[in-house]
């Protein structure tokens, strides 16, 4: 009788120990993934994931290159970001989410013989909620409200600059993405 309650209690403990580290914040390793905001742009994401609830998340967007034949206007971009996230454990399937994200966007557009370039220094905030779907795969959303500063040149006769700044917390900033650890 008493093998068969110490096995029960094995059992019982290693589905405990396997539940509870299944969907909690990620595992050392790596993961991959796609973010998106507002549906109308996509990111890759590549995370460092620590043993301690941290990642390291290196995050490049907003890829573009556009040229119109007809009028030999072209229009370009890139975003670049580098995320320190920290996880904090809700339940065994959920998890919150936090950190600073540097970030920098570039744009480009020529038309009609004018040149305008476009550079942002963005500091944000990240904060979301992950769901994991299966030990490796993990739905999350996410807002990364930011202060910013932006530079745009404009390359006319005479060529023009200006420099504006402020703060950028908008609906529009809501994302949501899927990683796959491995």
């Amino acid at each position: 009788m008493k093998i068969h309650k110490l096995i029960i209690a094995t059992i019982l403990g290693s589905l405990g120990i396997f539940s509870s580290s299944f969907a909690q914040s990620p595992s050392n390793g790596k993961a991959v993934g796609l973010r998106t905001s507002n549906f109308n742009n996509l990111d890759l994401t590549f995370s460092l994931i620590k043993n301690d609830n941290k990642a390291l998340r290196f995050r490049a967007g907003g890829f573009n290159y556009n040229y119109t034949i007809d009028n030999q206007n072209s229009t370009g971009g890139l975003r670049l970001a580098v995320g320190f996230q920290r996880f904090k454990v809700i339940n065994e399937k959920f998890s919150f989410h936090h950190g600073f994200e540097p970030a920098i966007n570039f744009s480009f557009l020529a038309a009609n013989g004018i040149q305008n370039s476009n550079t942002s220094l963005r500091l944000g905030y990240m904060i979301g909620f992950n769901y994991a779907i299966c030990p490796n795969f993990n739905l999350y959303v996410e807002t990364i409200p930011a202060l910013y500063i932006n530079n745009t040149y404009i390359n006319s006769t005479p060529s023009n600059s200006f420099t504006s700044f402020g703060i950028n917390a908008n609906s529009q900033l809501l994302g949501i993405g899927a990683t796959y650890n491995f």
